[in-house]
Order: C-alpha cells, then sequence, then structure tokens
C-alpha cells in the first residue's frame, strides 16, 4: 500500500518486505532504484519539484523515518484541536496510540541487502562518502562479509545539487576488490568503468537530493540492475558515526542519540520544525 504524505509517495513497506521486493527484481533484468524518504527530504521536496518527481518515480519510497509515522498519524485527524495534541508525540512517535505504521530504514534494508548478496553471489558497488569513509568501509564489508563481491567502493565524488558529477571525479582513487579483478587504468579511466561494470546492486552516498537525482539520470546509463540512495549508511556501516541503541530507534528517539554524537545537525533541526508545521496545517 502507498499513500502520499506532503505530496511525496511512500509505500507502507517493512523491512522483510522490501527485501523480498528487491530480490524479485534481481531475478530479472529490469532496472529499478529505491529512496529513502524522511521528513527533512520531504520538506526539500516541496520546493524542489525535480526532488519531488524523483522520489515518486522510484521503484520503492520506503519509510526511513518513524517521524513519517507521525505525520501520517497527524494527517489522519479531522480536527485541529486533536492534532495539536498529538503535536508531542512528534518526539516519541512510538508512543502514539494504536496506529500501525511500519517504519525501514535504509541502513537496515541495505544489510539485508548485502547479506543476500553474499548468500546469492551478487555483485555490489559502493559510490559516494569520503575516501577515508569509503576505505573503512571496504575494511569492515571485508570483515563482515567475506564472500561479498564488490566491484568498488569510491569517494569523493563530486556532485551538485542537479545530482551531476564534476569532472573532478576523475582525481579519485578507487579502492579495489580482491572479488573482482579490476584491470590497472589511470584514475582518469573512472567514468568508464562505472559505465562497463556489471553491477548488481549500487548503493549511492552523495546525501539526499544529490543522489536521488543522479540515480535517476544515471540509471538507464549504466550496466546495474538496483540502485538504492543510503544517505550516511556509509558512515554507520564503516563504524565512523555510531548508531542509537536499538531500543532507541524502536521507540522513535534516534534523533536524540544523533543529536548527541552530532551536535552539528541543530543547523538542519528547522526543516523538522517546518514539517510539523505542514503536517499540522495539511488538508486532510
Amino acid at each position: 500500500m502507498s499513500k502520499k504524505l506532503l505530496d511525496v509517495r511512500i509505500d507502507y513497506i517493512n523491512l522483510d518486505q522490501a527485501v523480498e521486493e528487491v530480490s524479485g527484481w534481481l531475478k530479472k533484468r529490469s532496472k529499478h532504484y529505491v529512496v529513502t524518504p524522511n521528513p527533512e527530504m520531504l520538506v526539500d521536496a516541496g520546493f524542489d519539484s525535480e526532488f519531488k518527481y524523483v522520489l515518486n518515480q522510484s521503484d520503492l519510497a520506503i519509510p526511513d523515518s518513524s517521524r513519517l509515522r507521525w505525520g501520517s498519524f497527524v494527517v489522519s485527524q479531522k480536527s485541529l484541536i486533536l492534532r495539536l495534541i498529538y503535536m508531542p508525540f512528534f518526539l516519541f512517535p512510538g508512543f502514539l496510540p494504536g496506529f500501525k505504521y511500519p517504519v525501514t530504514t535504509g541502513v537496515d534494508l541495505m544489510e539485508r541487502l548485502l547479506s543476500l548478496s553474499e548468500e546469492k553471489g551478487l555483485t555490489t558497488a559502493y559510490l559516494g562518502g569520503t575516501k577515508e569513509v569509503a576505505d573503512k568501509l571496504f575494511k569492515c564489508l571485508r570483515l563482515k562479509y567475506p564472500d561479498l563481491k564488490i566491484a568498488f567502493c569510491s569517494g569523493n565524488m563530486a556532485v551538485n545539487d542537479k545530482g551531476e558529477m564534476r569532472n573532478d571525479i576523475q582525481r579519485d582513487k578507487m579502492t579495489e576488490s580482491k572479488s573482482i579483478s579490476l584491470s590497472k587504468r589511470s584514475a582518469g579511466s573512472f567514468n568508464h568503468h562505472l559505465l562497463v561494470q556489471k553491477i548488481d546492486i549500487l548503493f549511492v552516498a552523495f546525501g539526499h537530493k544529490k543522489q536521488e537525482k543522479w540515480i535517476y539520470k544515471n540509471l538507464p546509463k549504466l550496466n546495474t540492475r538496483v540502485m538504492l540512495g543510503v544517505g550516511g549508511g556509509f558512515d554507520y556501516l564503516a563504524g565512523a558515526v555510531p548508531r542509537a541503541p536499538k531500543l532507541m530507534r524502536q521507540v522513535g528517539m534516534e534523533w536524540l542519540f544523533r543529536f548527541i554524537v552530532q551536535p552539528w545537525r541543530v543547523k538542519r533541526y528547522w526543516k523538522l520544525i517546518f514539517y510539523i508545521y505542514k503536517i499540522i496545517l495539511t488538508k486532510r
């Protein structure tokens, strides 16, 4: 089932269902991409029609935040008074009374797809983040998934707000996989390598909006079957940023943990305030 929240389509799908969906795609020759809507992305989509279009054209839009649960619940209330009463639950959406809504994070989906890829012998690749995180990610993946096929882990991508790579991508150095032998080319041939390399799942981490636009524009060009935008997912899997304890994630308080370990995020919180405002005033 799919519904729109602030004009962005979100699929009501849990983690098992999402893995099953992607697994079905991988058995075919068609191409697909997955997006991970959260409140920040919904706000940005309200100011960027191209971004909104790309989100709504995705093959799967998983509910990446428990704040979407809060938003969906509040807009279902007819009375403005009730909406205001439930406004504080934005901080604790896990305690909303009797309202079922799946939360399927991009990081959780990525980890399940890595396990699936190792089991099925699928080829994966990782694009985005910093060079340091890409190197750490490669090492962590090798330890946790020793039989996983990795085409490349490559960071330091220069992508603009239109989802276009600038020429300085050619100065990037790839981390080579021991599973797949890569030809020793000059750094300037990375664009060519990306075009011809056969990849089952490509994980992209340019940050939201940039990565979704890049995926939409490049999926038809690449020999890749599934692309997934993972935002800061590489940081978590590489151990560069700790993830909130499972209990905090279950009750919807991951935001508090993120604020503690990354206080600089406070400058982005205006989007959450704007999200609350838009949800409260959305017509049912």
